[in-house]
């Protein structure tokens, strides 16, 4: 305990320190020294000028048991030293440069995500926001993009180790006030390897890919506030770049099994690379006006005028054929460039309306335009022929996307309150034809109508229903799986059954089909979860949380195979999730341990039987008034019934010290 206390003593002694006030007599002293024009002196406070709490500590876990890759795509938890979470407030004594500074961090020390934030700011004088977040992504699922997985293969040709970087900052001056400039920078970085495939002709090759990508976003505007009236303008640029590249030194056969014309197709050095450059300048408003207590008015424009230019170099070695000509070639090479503008406007509208204290009238009005040039240029050259083959051409994708929504909120009764509208989208989009069809472009098309309905029920302020439902009947459609025809409804109820006892319930579910002959899709799902919360003695020693959802998924859409002949994708699945968490406190006083036990699971039958388990215990340990240590014990747990290898299981064990002031 005496080296504890030891430990704490420097940061309880900078809040202490802060937050003295000066001795009367130099008071007096200063104030007859700065004279007559001396500002007026601060107010002293009784707050502590430093607060908040940081948890530090070391985590382990055992031997994973099973696929590590597939433990490290869906937890990617590490070892080692931690910082779990940090969350201090200063609040500055005399207020002459800054009045509150928060600082917020979590899950520093090698962890999936971490992130840190900073907020400082002056009254009437600026807020400043800075961000900062550091995202671990790992993706390799051995049954993921794996033609060979019937034969035991166990590597994935879509695989990713990437670290992402994000940054953001804002700084606001004269916050609160009618006229508030701000500027604010933004950049998002990427870098990292992984696992793609090179493609050539009658054949593909899974490759190491090297990842490398970033952008960056300057903007500034500014806020209007009047009484009636607010307005925001903001212009910025955004520059783009990503820099990417696959190769290979051994032999690979690929994912064609048999030979052509009696030869088989290999792979035997490649090097490929890209590099994409892209800019643009961008304006935005948004105003909002309230001509009448009755009408609210709002809008937004956005203008953009990105372009990128792409830069392509490729060079493989190995036994390649042409499928034209059933050609062999030992090498080949291709050198492309493009570029790309993509001007897009897009606009929306809307209004609130209340002709009286009961009615409600929501309209909105959305316009999106997004045309599209391009110009390419390839040069492809192999073994087996002589001079280079050149070809450019240039290319156009055109898309309108409109929305109209009406909507009215009646309220009929103090305890009951219906919802009623009708919402179409439409548009058009044109876009370069298949070679098949024997036209230059094709033109798609969206019309939708849906149909909106809800209801809210209030019983004496412990009971609350909520009733929502569309209903939708597309004409046409851009893609298949989209909402075509389609049933969505949703059933939310809470029941404040006591004091200390919460129930809640929910039902959802949506059906959706698109009956056009040679698409034939079907899509079901359904879900229904029930869950409570008890809280007794306002939570002081013990509290529960309970929470089950059964749902279900059915998915059914036809599909051609390479041969020519058409089969039927089906996906089934029905899931069990269950949550349990109790939290209770021993008794002892202030001083007295705290205990969590608890955990979810996840169970699930159909197309991919999979068990998912994640149990969990914790102890908090007061140990002085600004200090406990705390443990924890966690569980990782998948077992999947086809995929058995993809399955793991392991320990993890955390434990740590809060100081707390």
């Amino acid at each position: 305990m005496k080296l504890l206390i030891a430990v704490l003593l420097p940061f309880l002694a900078v809040a202490q320190t802060a937050t003295q006030p000066a001795p009367a007599e130099q008071t007096k002293t200063e104030e007859k020294a700065a004279g007559k024009d001396a500002a007026p002196p601060v107010a002293a406070t009784t707050e502590p000028a430093l607060t908040g709490s940081v948890d530090f500590g070391f985590r382990v876990h055992t031997d994973i048991s099973g696929n590590a890759g597939v433990y490290r795509t869906t937890v990617n938890l590490g070892e080692g030293a931690k910082l779990f979470g940090l969350d201090l407030h200063y609040l500055s004594p005399t207020r002459k440069y800054v009045d509150r500074v928060n600082i917020f961090a979590t899950g520093w020390g090698g962890d999936p995500y971490s992130t840190a934030r900073l907020d400082a700011t002056k009254e009437r004088t600026y807020d400043l926001h800075i961000d900062y977040k550091n995202i671990a992504y790992f993706n390799f699922l051995p049954s993921f993009a794996n033609p060979f997985l019937a034969t035991g293969g166990l590597m994935t040709e879509r695989g990713y180790d990437i670290r992402r970087r994000m940054f953001d900052a804002e700084l606001r001056l004269r916050p609160t006030t009618r006229f508030s400039p701000y500027i604010a920078f933004s950049s998002d970085g990427g870098d990292g390897s992984g696992i793609t495939t090179f493609v050539t002709n009658s054949n593909e090759y899974p490759v190491s890919n090297n990842l490398h990508d970033g952008s960056r976003r300057v903007r500034g505007g500014v806020n209007v506030e009047l009484s009636k009236f607010h307005l925001t303008v903001e212009e910025g640029g955004t520059w783009f770049k990503d820099d990417d590249g696959t190769s290979i030194n051994h032999q690979e056969l690929g994912n064609r099994t048999t030979p052509i014309a009696g030869q088989a197709l290999f792979l035997n050095g490649e090097t490929q690379f890209y590099r994409v450059r892209g800019n643009g300048a961008f304006t935005k408003a948004l105003a909002t006006f309230t001509p009448f207590p009755w009408l609210d008015l709002s809008g937004q424009f956005l203008y953009s005028n990105p372009s990128v230019t792409t830069n392509y170099n490729n060079t493989a070695f190995g036994n390649f054929v042409d499928p034209a000509t059933l050609q062999f070639f030992a090498s080949q090479s291709n050198i492309a460039f493009s570029s790309a503008n993509q001007p897009h406007s897009s606009g929306a509208f809307y209004a609130e309306l209340r002709p009286s204290s009961r009615i409600r009238i929501l309209e909105s009005v959305t316009v999106d335009r997004l045309p599209v040039t391009s110009a390419q240029v390839l040069t492809q050259l192999t073994s087996a022929f002589t001079t280079p083959l050149l070809s450019s051409g240039t290319d156009s994708l055109r898309i309108t996307y409109n929305r109209n929504q009406t909507e009215a909120i009646v309220e009929i009764a103090p305890w009951l309150s219906l919802r009623g509208g009708f919402r179409n989208v439409w548009g058009d989009a044109r876009v370069r034809a298949p070679q098949v069809n024997g036209t230059d472009t094709e033109l798609g098309t969206l019309n939708q109508n849906v149909l909106l309905a809800g209801a809210m029920i209030r019983v004496a302020q412990k009971l609350r229903v909520t009733l929502d439902t569309e209903i939708g009947s597309t004409y046409k459609n851009y893609f298949r799986t989209s909402l075509h025809d389609y049933e969505k409804g949703t059933a939310r109820v809470r029941y404040q059954a006591l004091t200390s006892l919460s129930l809640t319930a929910s039902l959802s579910a949506l059906y959706n089909e698109n009956p056009t002959p040679g698409v034939n899709y079907d899509f079901r799902s359904r879900a229904a979860s029930l869950g409570f919360s008890w809280n007794p003695n306002n939570a002081k020693r013990y509290t529960i949380l309970g929470d089950y959802t059964l749902s279900s998924l059915k998915t059914s859409l036809p599909y051609f195979l390479p041969t020519g002949e058409s089969d039927v994708s089906r996906y089934r699945d029905n899931a069990n999730t269950a949550t349990l968490l109790f939290d209770c406190a021993a008794r002892g006083g202030k001083y007295a341990p705290r205990f969590s036990l608890g955990g979810s699971i996840f169970k699930s039958s159909g197309s991919r039987p999979s068990t998912y388990a994640q149990p969990m215990a914790r102890l908090s340990m007061p140990l002085h008034e600004h200090a406990s240590l705390f443990s924890e014990w966690r569980y990782y747990g998948l077992g999947e019934r086809y995929y058995q290898y993809e399955g793991f299981r392991t320990h993890v064990f955390m434990v740590g010290l809060r100081l707390a002031r």
